[in-house]
């Protein structure tokens, strides 16, 4: 395989992966420009798949027994995730709601050093400070 540079590295959130397996016209064009491009690493979280499985109980979300070769087979790589990854949560004080499955990509998003697609208002909002963001809904520049 021939040697790349990689521009950047993106952690998707669990909205972001099912507006694009779902080809959701929510996802912005430019979002979608990012995940298709080559030299950009797209991952997603084990902690997502973990999210997607359970909302999918509920009926929130639908079942895919194979959603993880439905995600490597989209161009994504899986990501584990591990301990370390939730070291930044106790620093999540004093925010307006109290999302789980938000404070845990985040925070591996923060421990890997990766770009966060998301499209959470709160999350761009609260987070822009310290964490390189992208809206996976906006189309602007």
């Amino acid at each position: 395989m021939p040697w790349k540079k990689t521009l950047m590295r993106i952690l998707l959130d669990t909205v972001t992966l099912v507006w694009w397996l779902r080809h959701d016209k929510r996802l912005g064009g430019q979002s979608k420009l990012l995940l298709v491009e080559p030299r950009h690493d797209c991952f997603v979280s084990s902690f997502s798949v973990f999210e997607w499985r359970l909302k999918a109980r509920i009926k929130k979300l639908k079942h895919y027994p194979d959603l993880e070769e439905k995600i490597t087979a989209n161009g994504f790589q899986l990501l584990e995730y591990d301990a370390g990854d939730s070291k930044y949560i106790p620093e999540f004080t004093g925010l307006s709601w109290n999302d789980p499955f938000d404070f845990g990509l985040v925070s591996q998003s923060l421990a890997r050093n990766f770009t966060f697609m998301t499209s959470d208002r709160r999350i761009l909002a609260e987070f822009s400070h310290r964490l390189r963001l992208i809206d996976a809904g906006n189309d602007g520049p």
